[in-house]
């Protein structure tokens, strides 16, 4: 039963191969790159890549653990720290500027049901409402590039650290641009970061917390409030129409307050297991 060749991969699966079996093994990929084997007489494991046959020396008759090394293999492919700062101010900046927004549509909301609207209350209503809505623009464009980056990132750290993973750091952004698929695959990609980032070897058996589920229902009802609230003020023809759609508005900017909070806890524990990892390899 100790005998061949035994293979450990990242994701915790083990396998024993015989000599002959290894070459077309290890050259159709069958072997990630990444493993680690250990062979009769070996004291520890040792990475694929230094495999060789017949040159162990008669020191273990059975493969020692495995956990202790493989987490001593941890690194960073890129150290997310610094963006995930930037990324955290950015969301408390999109926070702040929802807020002074969802107050400015209380004002306009006010000033549509007031019986003394005059052309001064309505151009200097006119030109806060656009200053704070090409704000609010820039700012959620300017979170949502670094949040994409972000993405990518955490999704190539992940990769470092274990094997058997569905989505490339490409497609773990590309799905946000991908009709339909946009409604879910993106949940998929971070919980798959999540997972693996808590616990790399046994990270498919993990449940999907809910602060991911909150997250993601979060996210999908303020995009549908905020494409409501932008149609409707592009149609509204009539006062009515307008103050229906100023309502959505302030609905759409109270759903990005949870929002907010929830994305900042949800990355922080992310950096915060992932550099736990690194830090425990060192």
């Amino acid at each position: 039963m100790m005998s061949g060749t035994h293979i450990a991969t990242r994701d915790g699966q083990k396998t024993v191969y015989n000599p002959a079996d290894l070459p077309s093994a290890l050259s159709s990929g069958t072997i990630p790159s990444d493993a680690i084997f250990w062979q009769e007489g070996m004291a520890e494991w040792r990475p694929v890549a230094e495999l060789e046959y017949g040159t162990a020396s008669p020191s273990a008759s059975q493969p020692p653990p495995i956990a202790q090394q493989q987490q001593s293999r941890y690194a960073f492919t890129k150290d997310p720290a610094k963006l995930t700062s930037v990324l955290v101010f950015l969301v408390y900046a999109q926070a702040v500027v929802a807020l002074f927004n969802m107050f400015s549509d209380m004002a306009q909301l006010a000033l549509l049901g007031s019986s003394n609207m005059t052309e001064t209350a309505i151009a200097a209503n006119d030109a806060r409402q656009q200053l704070l809505g090409g704000g609010y623009l820039l700012v959620y464009f300017v979170t949502a590039i670094v949040f994409l980056m972000w993405i990518n990132r955490a999704n190539k750290n992940c990769h470092g650290f274990s094997s058997g993973m569905e989505f490339t750091s490409g497609w773990a952004v590309g799905w946000y641009f991908v009709p339909i698929a946009c409604l879910i695959k993106p949940f998929q990609v971070m919980n798959e970061i999540w997972r693996v980032s808590h616990d790399p070897v046994n990270w498919k058996s993990l449940a999907t917390p809910a602060l991911l589920r909150w997250w993601w229902g979060l996210w999908l009802l303020g995009c549908v409030f905020g494409q409501l609230s932008f149609r409707m003020t592009m149609n509204a023809k009539t006062l009515d129409a307008l103050q229906a759609s100023t309502t959505i508005s302030i609905m759409s900017s109270i759903l990005d307050l949870p929002l907010c909070l929830v994305a900042v806890v949800m990355v922080g524990k992310i950096l915060k297991a992932q550099t736990r990892l690194v830090a425990g390899s060192r």
